[in-house]
């Protein structure tokens, strides 16, 4: 009898052979479902299955003359990523202050940061906005500031939002291929729409710029898959 049951046993044992598997799988998915989740709204939209946009050149760039609170949109692009897409673009620069406004089409809660299949010390996230400081219609000697993310290789990949102090947001004095931080900012989200602030009278270095410095609009996403970017206005 105790023979007999053995060999009942063990038939059922070869018969459903993936039933502890399949068990484990699912307990497996459910353990990870939280971590996983606060990755899924930025890797969905910057998926490695997309191709590298060409690398742009110096006369890429193009400036236009914007007054006060005036909007500049473009048309969305569904083949970029949301937070990669603008939307529209405005400023406010006044004796004091120099405010930004970058809409894009989506930011999600999360963004993916020292990516482990990144490049060292590569630049994974930009949203830029450039002065032409000097009016010589070249990016050479251009004033940026702009909010970013360099991967750091000594921090562990992690997601975090977009305000998280492991981003900057500064000013950039540009030297011809070189350049040198000038100034800190605030950042503030709302909707989909980045707010840059930047405190001239703490930052004299950005009195230079005015309401009618050209300016142009620049936003990058770089990972070891793939670089995307946009860029307004676009001749």
């Amino acid at each position: 009898m105790k023979l007999l049951r053995f060999f009942i046993v063990l038939s059922l044992v070869f018969l459903f052979p993936s039933c502890s598997g399949q068990d484990e799988s699912s307990v497996s998915h459910e353990e990870n479902t939280d971590v996983s989740a606060t990755a899924t709204d930025t890797q969905e939209k910057a998926s490695p299955q997309m191709t590298s946009m060409p690398l742009l050149s110096r006369s890429d760039y193009h400036y236009t003359v914007l007054r006060n609170d005036e909007l500049i949109s473009d048309d969305t692009n569904p083949s970029l990523p949301g937070f990669v897409d603008i939307v529209s673009f405005k400023k406010i620069i006044t004796d004091t202050e120099i405010t930004l406004f970058i809409e894009m089409r989506e930011l999600p809660e999360t963004f993916r940061i020292n990516q482990t299949d990144a490049h060292s010390d590569i630049l994974e996230y930009s949203w830029r906005v450039n002065f032409d400081a000097d009016y010589d219609d070249t990016i050479s000697y251009d004033i940026s500031l702009v909010h970013q993310k360099f991967r750091d290789r000594q921090k562990p990949e992690n997601n975090v939002e977009i305000t998280d102090p492991a981003f900057q947001t500064v000013g950039i004095q540009h030297q011809v291929n070189t350049g040198q931080n000038i100034a800190e900012g605030s950042i503030e989200i709302e909707g989909n729409t980045i707010i840059m602030k930047f405190d001239t009278d703490i930052y004299p270095d950005l009195k230079i710029i005015n309401e009618n410095t050209p300016v142009f609009i620049f936003i990058e996403y770089n990972s070891d898959n793939v670089y995307l970017y946009d860029l307004i206005p676009r001749q």
